[in-house]
């Protein structure tokens, strides 16, 4: 085999690149000579292998004196041939894990050492405590687990403090709340009040399971089959974006590859490579989910039912259409069409590459070229699509999540933006970005094992940079071109003077999102936070599945037209109960007083009395003939025929919280939660529901779980006042502190900030810190705090417990000074608040 030099005049014909696909293709140096040959091996020194056709012969050639269009699809369609690091036992032993944790740290270190730079300190274990907490979980330490990990004094203290945090379940809905905001996950998609929640509960179960990073993208790419079936959710990765199939395939190419497409939707992509031509091609693979409803025959014979219904009573079209969406909107969401790999190019085409309108076949755009299956019927070209997509053979693949998840603990990415890579891009470190590739590849995706070998890692335990780390400016000439990021230099009014190289140092200093600023705020309150989950999520969805979908369309027919006729019923039974307008503005029993128009009563003719008191109204009533007086009594409400909830049988019912039955009986219940899951339930149910209620038998409504239903782990609960940023609402309500801060509505991708704004402020000085922890009598860490037997130990105590270390000198004197000018008996009360709004509190370290 031969060495060429970059300076080698060679080449006599035509450069073939032949990938395992491939055909011929030419390739050209920048001087403008060529070579005929295929390529054998791209190294991750930048070198190619190419076999010249002619002879046969090997050359090994730098990459960089051929055109860039030649560079690019080398780049592209072959990722680089590096010795693979060996698959790795997971979980990683100790000795094991230390040796990949220092690998990267020598990395670092050498790389720091080629500016004569130096890495920052390490960091103290209180430090530390808090930085692992809030990145890991997502919130700061309760009281006791501070003082739990401050007093250890092992050496390997912090390593079994991040195999803790990885193993929580506040790692699980830590990160979930990081993937919903990438994937826009949203319990509300379209018109239907939770139609995007089995995509919430794919990802949360994904996640909780430590499903391997592309099992899980090639799960949701692949998907098909119902979406409300349990364990299907992954459907709703499609019904997200349903009716918008290119914008869809838009963003997976943005978030799993790292490419803004979107330009090349509509034309030839101004900054890149990109053609409309290829934007098509990429998106014939997934063309045909648009839609996201299933056709079956079982949908189609009910369909032609509700119309027929629909038909003979215009009147009620709209309600009984409405009546018929209770089922449809269960069965109907989901995927049945595979990929034909086909799809046109739009009407107004106007490049000569095709003509408008023309068929496309599927074709990728990165890596080796993907064909699609012989049998396309069975396996559909999604599949193909999927396989290629999440392949470690993607030459961006790989990069794109060991970038994500590296900028996750250290705040910058190795490549900036993390989802707007060109052909050109070059990460900071393109040696470790390298190694971070294998890594993730030796590790088969987990996520958890990557993330846990970075935590453990001395760069991520090391101090972050003092001053602002920027981007480095354009014309700035004092350092390399390859320096990508600098801190700031060591004079304020002039920070470019002196600016160092940033090379991961340490993690820099960023704001806590709102995410992690609410976590740390209720954990204040609840240290059993992780384990409280939202008792009022749509779980009966999955159930009525499993029902609806082994009925036969008449029968689901006959119980839906039940369930109208009942509504209907009720409706008018109400309307024939409520009041018309009094026909007298006098009492007619104390007729000098005027009338109260919202006490009434019905006279003999049927007509609407008013009166000035309940009292009048009383004697009014009793006055009246025993037939007329029977029928205003039916007519009031009558009292509950139960005492137990028929929901929830283990809870006694409130008789103020009541519905009627089909019967036009009142039923009670614990509380409205119940009372709506009533109303909303078939018949057939609720007349399950009232045997099991009058019997004592069955405690269990029929048909609302099955004994593959599957239960949320943890503690449920109501109130959003002391749940998790993940179980408060995806996403949280307009005005909550989370949104002030920051967190996403999840209509775009990834779009939460870190941003300061004046309502932050208000929020923290007289908002939920004032309302509902320092005037809490219940809050558990200010009754601890409160518990201190000096004022020494109240103060020692509450800066352990927000900033998870005690006071300095200084600290404590100027404390101690205040307290005693406020003469208070709660003085801890106003400790807390003050170190709640300070910066300390509100940045992670």
């Amino acid at each position: 085999m031969t060495k060429l030099p970059v300076f080698i005049v060679f080449i006599s014909s035509l450069l073939l690149i032949q990938n395992s696909f491939g055909t011929a293709r030419d390739f050209h140096s920048n001087n403008g000579q060529k070579i005929n040959g295929s390529v054998i091996k791209y190294f991750e020194d930048g070198d190619v292998l190419i076999k010249r056709s002619k002879d046969q012969q090997l050359f090994r050639i730098s990459l960089d004196i051929f055109t860039e269009n030649d560079q690019a699809f080398v780049k592209n369609n072959f990722p680089p041939n590096h010795d693979a690091l060996p698959t790795f036992n997971r979980p990683l032993a100790e000795r094991d894990l230390a040796i990949n944790a220092q690998f990267i740290d020598r990395i670092i270190e050498t790389k720091l050492r080629s500016y004569n730079q130096r890495p920052g300190k390490e960091i103290s274990n209180e430090t530390f405590l808090r930085r692992a907490y809030l990145k890991i979980i997502g919130r700061i330490p309760s009281l006791e687990e501070a003082q739990d990990f401050l007093t250890k004094r092992d050496r390997k203290a912090r390593g079994q403090l991040i195999d803790k945090l990885l193993a929580s379940e506040g790692y699980n809905k830590n990160w979930y709340v990081y993937w919903a905001d990438i994937l826009r996950a949203k319990t509300r998609v379209g018109n239907q009040g939770s139609d995007g929640y089995p995509f919430v509960r794919y990802l949360k179960d994904s996640i909780a399971a430590n499903k391997p990073y592309n099992v899980w993208v090639e799960e949701m790419l692949a998907s098909k089959g119902p979406m409300w079936e349990r364990g299907n959710g992954a459907v709703g990765y499609f019904y997200r974006d349903q009716g918008m199939g290119l914008d869809n395939m838009a963003n997976t190419v943005r978030v799993f590859l790292g490419t803004s497409l979107e330009c090349a939707q509509c034309h030839d992509h101004p900054f890149d490579r990109w053609t409309q031509k290829q934007f098509y091609e990429m998106a014939a693979f997934t063309h045909g989910t648009g839609s996201v409803n299933r056709r079956n025959d079982q949908l189609n014979e009910l369909n032609k039912l509700a119309r027929a219904a629909m038909k003979e009573n215009e009147e009620d079209r709209n309600r009984i259409r409405n009546a018929f969406d209770y089922v449809k909107d269960i069965l109907s969401p989901g995927l049945d069409d595979l990929g034909k790999g086909q799809i046109n190019l739009p009407n107004d085409y106007q490049y000569d590459n095709a003509k408008p309108g023309e068929k496309l076949e599927a074709k990728t755009i990165f890596g080796l070229v993907v064909e699609l299956d012989e049998n396309l019927q069975e396996k559909g070209s999604r599949a193909s699509y999927a396989s290629w997509l999440a392949s470690p053979d993607n030459p961006r693949f790989s990069t794109v999540i060991a970038n994500r998840l590296w900028k996750s603990a250290f705040g910058i990415g190795l490549i900036e933006p993390v989802d707007n890579m060109y052909d050109d891009t070059l990460p900071t470190d393109p040696k470790l970005m390298l190694h971070l590739e294998k890594l993730m590849v030796a590790l088969d995706y987990d996520m958890k094992e990557f993330l846990r070998i970075i935590y453990n890692t001395k760069s991520f335990q090391r101090t972050a940079p003092a001053r602002e780390i920027t981007s480095k400016d354009s014309k700035d000439e004092t350092l390399p071109p390859e320096v990508k990021w600098v801190i700031a230099g060591p004079n304020p009014d002039f920070p470019k003077r002196g600016a160092a190289p940033y090379f991961y140092q340490g993690p820099v200093l960023t704001r806590m999102s709102g995410e992690q600023l609410w976590d740390s705020l209720v954990t204040l309150n609840y240290p059993d936070l992780d384990t409280r989950i939202n008792s009022r999520t749509p779980e009966d969805g999955f159930d009525r599945y499993v029902r609806f979908s082994q009925m036969s369309a008449e029968d689901i027919f006959e119980e839906v037209m039940e369930r109208y006729n009942s509504q209907n019923a009720n409706r008018n039974m109400d309307m024939a109960a409520k009041p018309s307008t009094p026909l007298n503005k006098k009492c007619p029993i104390k007729t000098t007083r005027d009338a109260d128009p919202s006490i009434t009563a019905k006279n003999e003719k049927g007509e609407t009395v008013a009166f000035c008191c309940n009292g009048c109204k009383n004697k009014f009533l009793a006055a009246l003939p025993p037939r007329v007086k029977q029928t205003q009594m039916a007519a009031m409400k009558s009292a509950p025929l139960n005492e137990m909830c028929p929901i929830k049988p283990d809870r006694r019912a409130d008789p103020s919280i009541t519905a009627k039955n089909a019967k036009g009986e009142t039923v009670a219940f614990c509380c409205n939660g119940c009372k709506n899951k009533f109303a909303a339930a078939p018949p057939a149910m609720v007349s399950n529901m009232a045997k099991s209620m009058m019997n004592g038998m069955d405690k269990t409504p029929t048909g609302s779980m099955d004994s593959s239903s599957y239960k949320r782990s943890g503690t449920p609960t109501r109130d959003a006042n002391s749940l998790r940023a993940s179980e408060v609402g995806d996403p949280a309500p307009r005005g909550h502190i989370i949104i002030q801060f920051g967190g996403s509505r999840r209509d775009q991708i990834q779009v939460s900030h870190k941003e300061a704004a004046v309502n932050q402020v208000l929020a923290m000085i007289n908002g939920y810190v004032e309302k509902y922890l320092v005037s809490n009598k219940k809050s558990h860490t200010l009754r601890k705090i409160s518990e201190g037997p000096t004022m020494e130990e109240k103060v020692n105590l509450a800066f352990l417990a927000i900033l998870q270390r005690k006071p300095n000198t200084t600290e404590l004197r100027d404390f101690k000074d205040m307290i005693n000018k406020l003469d208070a008996e709660d003085f801890h009360k106003d400790v807390v608040w003050a170190l709640l709004n300070s910066h300390e509190f509100m940045f992670v370290q």
